[in-house]
């Protein structure tokens, strides 16, 4: 799920279509740009299958909701590619950069 112009909707469409995997876009609104509209173009070329669900909260409802409960066995990705291991992912970078930091190896961040 992202907007309507979503860079993250873009990739999962093309790797799905590489896979030969369904990809369904829970889309809510964005301003209107010439990047959007390539992207909503692209969406359609590696064949997503894009849903409007006009607001960022109906988005989340039907995500959460209506989504999961057809689809059990789908795989859902969050906005964004966030998820708990993506999570654990950033924590365990923190963690890196302050051994490298201690061990000199880098500066301090500012």
């Amino acid at each position: 799920m992202g907007g309507i112009g979503t860079n993250h909707g873009l990739a999962t469409a093309i790797y799905c279509n590489r896979l030969g995997l369904d990809c369904t876009l829970l889309l809510f609104h964005q301003p209107v740009t010439d990047h959007v509209r390539q992207n909503m173009r692209l969406f359609a070329r590696y064949g997503a299958q894009m849903i409007y669900c006009k607001t960022i909260n109906r988005t989340v409802i039907r995500f959460f909701l209506l989504q999961r409960i057809r689809y059990p066995k789908a795989y859902f990705v969050f906005a964004g590619g966030s998820n708990e291991v993506g999570t654990v992912g950033f924590v365990n970078a923190a963690f890196e950069l302050k051994d490298q930091v201690d061990r000199e190896e880098l500066p301090s961040p500012a």
